[in-house]
């Protein structure tokens, strides 16, 4: 393709774009991305085709079941259907469904398709089960899948190094490069420039097993054994699924706050009344969108070391080794007492985060890789 072309780009994805967190949010974000960039992008997934409504809500379980088997078969039938009536030059499969149906669609075409993962199906699926049967077989089967998707697809661009260097090595798959999501920087807005409470902890997303997110306990009773003022606030998607049960327990283990805000602006108000955001998540893989609502909150951040891009100990966030509890409660420990170093934290992050892994950086390195397809 000449350097010069603005290719037609098709996104497939099994999520609705309309939530606020994880992967419905990054996929937005690319749609949004390649047309502020000149691309001619068109958007298919079981629901939806071409535009559609923002912040809404997500509507899609995660993880397997049954109902994904006839949502893959819907993903099928309607790329098929806009591959034949837009006629797109590039293929951009988001996560794991679409790549599944990437071997059906080589049937009928010999349009490249660039597979974007959110992370791995040999790491993801064993969390969705705490079954130990189930935990052994399914990072098996996982690894079937993923060497099935890999071996369908053109090219693929991994949101993290780790990952990038993982399935090189593992899955002896070369035609792959890392780019790190875009991030979109927002004003400031005035509901996040009131005092906030430096005892407060903010997470937002779904406690899904990916997530690490029942460790959260062990941590915020850490933080409580010194800081008896400390409390947490949860923003999540509506409880219509399997994590309420998992919700109701947090929230008779240790006091806290859910909430289920309907719109960005509402997670960022709730985002406003805390001192700091915790990223309780120990996968390198994929990367936790929310650390891009956080940066835009300018809210110090408090992480597992896992390699994510942007993420620097003492720069533009507090790290602790990989799934040591302790260790994060500790540097959570830190930021009441220095109102200072959370400022400098959150300040930098925007700083970096706006300058580094802006939509016009982000949409170059896409074309780069376009341009040899």
């Amino acid at each position: 393709m000449p350097s010069t072309a603005k290719p037609r780009l098709l996104i497939i994805a099994a999520v609705n774009p309309t939530g606020l967190f994880g992967s419905q949010f990054l996929v937005r974000q690319h749609f949004d991305m390649f047309k502020k960039a000149g691309n001619t992008i068109r958007l298919t997934t079981p629901k939806c085709h071409g535009e559609f409504k923002r912040n809404g809500q997500i509507d899609e379980q995660s993880g397997p079941s049954l109902r994904k088997i006839a949502d893959l078969r819907k993903l099928l039938a309607s790329s098929e259907q806009a591959i034949e009536e837009f006629k797109p030059d590039l293929i951009l499969a988001h996560n794991y469904e679409a790549g599944l149906i990437a071997k059906s669609l080589k049937r009928r075409t010999s349009i490249p398709i660039i597979y974007i993962p959110h992370g791995l199906l040999e790491k993801e699926l064993p969390t969705y089960y705490s079954n130990p049967i189930k935990k052994r077989i399914f990072p098996i089967v996982g690894k079937i899948l993923d060497r099935r998707i890999f071996r369908n697809v053109d090219y693929v661009v991994t949101l993290t190094e780790p990952l990038r260097e993982y399935i090189g090595r593992k899955y002896k798959f070369n035609h792959i490069s890392a780019i790190s999501p875009p991030f979109e920087p927002m004003g400031c807005p005035e509901s996040i420039k009131i005092p906030r409470d430096l005892d407060a902890i903010f997470y937002s997303g779904n406690p899904y097993g990916y997530q690490n997110f029942e460790s959260l306990i062990d941590v915020i009773r850490a933080v409580r054994k010194r800081n008896s003022n400390s409390k947490l606030i949860i923003a999540a998607n509506p409880p219509k699924h399997k994590w309420q049960k998992i919700l109701t327990n947090l929230k008779k283990a240790i006091r806290c706050e859910i909430h289920y805000p309907k719109t960005l602006a509402e997670t960022m108000a709730l985002a406003s009344r805390a001192g700091l955001a915790v990223v309780p998540r120990v996968d390198p893989f994929g990367f936790p969108m929310k650390i891009h609502l956080y940066v835009n909150c300018r809210l110090p951040m408090v992480a597992y070391d896992c390699g994510w891009p942007g993420l620097v100990d003492g720069e533009t966030a507090l790290l602790a080794s990989p799934g040591n509890a302790r260790e994060l409660a500790e540097r959570i420990l830190e930021l009441p007492r220095d109102e200072k170093l959370g400022i400098a934290l959150s300040s930098n992050a925007y700083e970096k985060f706006a300058k580094n892994y802006c939509a016009t950086h982000i949409s170059h390195k896409f074309h780069e890789i376009f341009n040899k397809l």
